[in-house]
């Protein structure tokens, strides 16, 4: 007998696969790939942070009021979860613009980014919609995509409408209203540059708007979207089981476990260069819900505070 749980699959897939249908992607063979030829290798260096400027005063004295936002003493961050909201009082857009507030030019190399979803849109957004079938205690299904900061300006992610890895400016996100979280504690200078490193390994060239529809790009993505792996979050669980492990020994060595990556997927490889990986999740079937989930919850992570470009 079919269960609730398999139609809510099924109507997960139909609804992603109609979401790329555009693009024609489909879902490819699992294998290692190699480094592209002429992209930053796994040595690549990691950029030297420059000194954050202090906030001021009554910015330091608005974000202490802040009912949603708990201080993680030693870090400069907070600890957020989008479900400890009173829904029936407080919207999540409401509840996102009591948080603390950031800028880019307090970012740094390895933090990441969540684009949250609070227009219109959002009833007719695939991946919002999708994400309704999810249950999770500390993530929402408004979390649309996640992204790593390299610095310089840049984020990498990997775009289903560009069908691969790329770099891309933070300013070109403008409207868009982001969650920045910073990887803390024992070990996260390391995992900061190991995964600013990855992440550079395999969106190594910058995103160019094609002058002319159909036009071609100077530079091919090494690695194209996962709309496959998008569409199995749901039915598979995201335990950090032995072919979780496996992948993330890949990636720990520099490696690509596939020739394709969703956004959430590449944002937790590029965590799991280390050993221990710092987010122990099956990139693989990680999907932005549950990528949001792990960093509220996670003692390496903490937020450091809400961004619009």
């Amino acid at each position: 007998m079919r269960t609730p749980a398999f139609f809510v699959a099924v109507v997960y897939a139909i609804i992603l696969c109609r979401a790329a249908a555009p693009c024609g992607l489909q879902a490819a063979p699992d294998k290692t790939v190699s480094a592209p030829r002429g992209g930053s290798n796994s040595k690549f260096p990691f950029p030297r942070l420059p000194k954050l400027p202090p906030l001021p005063a009554t910015r330091k004295a608005a974000e202490a009021r802040s009912p949603f936002a708990h201080a993680v003493k030693g870090t400069g961050g907070w600890r957020i979860n989008p479900n400890e909201r009173d829904a029936d009082r407080v919207s999540e857009p409401e509840w996102f613009a009591t948080l603390p507030a950031t800028a880019q030019t307090r970012l740094r190399s390895g933090d990441i980014l969540l684009k949250k979803v609070y227009d219109r849109g959002y009833t007719s957004n695939e991946v919002v919609q999708a994400q309704t079938a999810f249950h999770a205690t500390h993530g929402t299904r408004r979390t649309e995509h996640a992204m790593i900061y390299v610095g310089n300006g840049r984020v990498a992610e990997s775009s289903l409408s560009r069908d691969g890895l790329w770099q891309d400016k933070v300013s070109r996100r403008k409207g868009q209203t982001l969650l920045v979280y910073r990887r803390v504690g024992p070990g996260a200078t390391l995992a900061r540059r190991r995964a600013v490193a990855y992440a550079l390994k395999w969106a190594p060239y910058v995103w160019v708007e094609p002058k002319k529809p159909g036009e071609v790009g100077r530079q091919v993505s090494p690695l194209t979207y996962a709309l496959g792996h998008a569409v199995l979050t749901f039915p598979f669980s995201t335990d950090f089981d032995e072919g979780a492990k496996a992948r993330a020994v890949l990636a720990a060595r520099g490696e690509a476990p596939g020739p394709s990556m969703m956004c959430s997927e590449f944002v937790t490889f590029c965590y799991q260069t280390t050993e221990p990986p710092s987010l122990l999740l099956d990139a693989r079937r990680t999907a932005p819900i549950r990528l949001e989930e792990e960093l509220n919850r996670s003692p390496l992570f903490v937020f450091v505070g809400t961004l619009k470009p």
